[in-house]
């Protein structure tokens, strides 16, 4: 077996970091360096993790999670470099059954499945059904994209891609990542037997605002009134059809309520949104994909019509 770095991204998670690292050092396949990413965490974090036979990076301030993935990556020793969200504890096989994956060595990266540990209370319940970070069951060959919160990649096929998009501060740059390797030619695999638990839990605030900034962000460019528009009558429509059949599945009123409160706010945000930044030109993506998008804002730019483009 070949030596593995695993890191930890980790801002203000003093409630979950112990968890994380008490699992992480249980490993059937032991990591060779544990390495924890401080994004300029203000509560007791580091103080935590100091406990913990580990190598802590920090930086400065706050600089999002995709440079804090960064910061990991270029800190890891080893080729073979695995990754944690700070608010998940893997199962004692879980790192044993990516690895396999990346036996092949025509595989760039495997993810594996992420199980909420807390689905009791209602927003915690909608979220575990719709904000799902999980491809099922079955072991998938270059799935959509590889969810951020569990992964073994390797190190040169991320270095070959360019790294995360650090513009990506909070969401979207493991769907970015993901796209751009795939477009390189590498192959991705989910694996579910791989199993972490999400610690997380949400108020109804919290839940309804962490999806609408996990399905927006990140993949919108041109911020016009025509653009939110369009987006509101697909994205939203389609998003909260998308709900209330789950919802309506499972014969779960309280959840399909939620779902409607969720779809209204997005669309006040969305507004928001408008009003804030209406003119402005973002490109979220990378890669190829992040090419064809810096050349539709140069031929709109030159008073061409361009083609309307979405990273996702």
């Amino acid at each position: 077996m070949q030596s593995i770095s695993l890191y930890i991204p980790c801002f203000n998670v003093e409630r979950h970091i112990a968890l994380c690292l008490d699992a992480a050092g249980r490993q059937t396949c032991p990591t060779t360096e544990i390495i924890v990413v401080d994004d300029g965490s203000t509560d007791d974090t580091v103080s935590v993790a100091s406990r913990y036979p580990v190598k802590i990076v920090k930086h400065g301030g706050n600089k999002g999670l995709a440079a804090a993935r960064n910061t990991g990556i270029r800190s890891a020793a080893y080729d073979l470099v695995a990754s944690l969200d700070a608010d998940c504890v893997p199962k004692p096989d879980w790192l044993e059954k990516l690895a396999d994956c990346l036996k092949d060595d025509d595989v760039a990266g495997a993810g594996g499945r992420l199980l909420e540990r807390n689905s009791t209370r209602l927003p915690d319940r909608w979220r575990t059904f719709n904000m799902r970070q999980h491809w099922g069951d079955e072991p998938i060959t270059n799935p959509p994209f590889l969810f951020g919160n569990n992964t073994l990649f390797r190190k040169s096929a991320l270095q070959q891609a360019g790294l995360y998009n650090e513009r990506l501060r909070t969401n979207f740059e493991d769907v970015a990542i993901s796209e751009t390797l795939k477009l390189q030619g590498h192959t991705l695999v989910y694996q579910p037997a791989a199993v972490v638990e999400h610690l997380r839990t949400d108020s109804l605030y919290s839940a309804i605002r962490a999806n609408w900034r996990w399905r927006f962000l990140g993949y919108r460019y041109d911020i016009n009134l025509r653009n939110t528009i369009r987006g509101i009558r697909k994205d939203r429509v389609d998003e909260l059809r998308y709900f209330l059949s789950g919802d309506a599945a499972r014969r779960d009123v309280s959840c399909a309520a939620l779902s409607l409160v969720a779809a209204g706010y997005a669309v006040a945000a969305d507004l928001k949104y408008l009003l804030r930044h209406n003119g402005e030109r973002k490109v979220h993506t990378s890669g190829i994909e992040g090419v064809l998008a810096q050349e539709a804002l140069a031929a709109n730019r030159a008073g061409n019509k361009a083609e309307d483009f979405r990273g996702k």
